[in-house]
């Protein structure tokens, strides 16, 4: 039997570990990287620095000046 569940992104990940660990199979059609604890550590840092120092980060219309494409 095969059963389609709509679950939301923010959730995904945790459905399929809950899935998996009562020993269901579980496919996924798009196959989503998630990002490790590190890489989510490393952008709640940066987040914060912004948060508390605005200059931390470039204006958008400032980057976009420096960037080159080949």
């Amino acid at each position: 039997m095969q059963l389609t569940i709509n679950v939301p992104d923010d959730r995904i990940a945790f459905f399929i570990e809950l899935a998996e660990s009562l020993g269901f199979k579980v496919e996924n059609e798009i196959d989503h990287t998630y990002p490790s604890q590190e890489q989510i550590d490393a952008a709640m840092i940066e987040h914060k620095k912004i948060q508390e120092d605005p200059s931390y980060c470039l204006d958008w219309e400032e980057a976009r000046k420096t960037l080159k494409f080949a």
